[in-house]
C-alpha cells in the first residue's frame, strides 16, 4: 500500500513538474521612459558607491597600516613600541582602528559615487546645451536682396496688385 502512494506520488509530482514548465519566466524589459531620470541618477550613484567599498576599503587599510608602521617607527615613546607590539604581535588592528577605517573607506566611496554622479550631470547638461546650440544655430536667415544666388519669382498675375 505503501509502496502505490510513494508511486502515485512520484507520478504525480512529475506530471505537474512538467505543467509548471510551461510557462514563461522571462520578464518584460524595462521601457526607456519607465524610471525618471532621478532614480535613474540615484541607482548609479548607489552601485558606483558600493562597487567601490571593497577597492577602498583595500587601500585604505594598506595606506593606514602604512602609515602607523612608519609613525611608530619614527616615535620612541612607551605608548608607541606598545602599540607596534601589539599589533605585529596579533597581527590585527585594534577596534578603534577598524571604526577609523571602517568610516573612512565608506566617506571615500560616497566621494567616489558622488563625484561620478556629478560627471555624469554636467555631461548630460553639456549634450543639451549642445543640441540647442546646434539646433539653434542652424538657421540663418538671409534677406534676398543680399543673397546673391537667389532668383526672384514673379508673382501670379492674380496675386499682382492692380495699379
Amino acid at each position: 500500500m505503501i509502496k502505490k502512494k510513494i508511486i502515485l506520488f512520484l507520478y504525480l509530482f512529475c506530471v505537474f513538474s512538467v505543467y509548471a514548465e510551461d510557462s514563461s519566466t522571462t520578464a518584460k524589459p524595462y521601457d526607456k521612459d519607465e524610471f525618471p531620470q532621478l532614480l535613474k541618477d540615484l541607482r548609479r550613484f548607489e552601485i558606483v558607491t558600493l562597487g567601490a567599498i571593497p577597492f577602498v576599503s583595500i587601500n585604505t587599510s594598506l595606506i593606514y597600516t602604512g602609515y602607523k608602521s612608519y609613525q611608530m617607527q619614527n616615535l620612541l615613546s612607551k605608548e608607541s613600541l606598545e602599540y607596534n607590539y601589539a599589533t605585529t604581535k596579533t597581527g590585527i588592528l585594534t577596534q578603534q582602528d577598524q571604526i577609523n577605517l571602517l568610516i573612512t573607506s565608506t566617506c571615500i566611496s560616497v566621494g567616489i559615487g558622488l563625484s561620478d554622479l556629478i560627471v555624469q550631470l554636467i555631461k548630460r547638461s553639456n549634450a543639451k546645451k549642445e543640441t540647442i546650440r546646434q539646433r539653434d544655430s542652424n538657421i540663418n536667415i538671409i534677406p534676398i536682396d543680399e543673397d546673391p544666388e537667389a532668383i526672384k519669382l514673379e508673382l501670379p498675375k492674380s496675386l499682382q496688385k492692380e495699379e
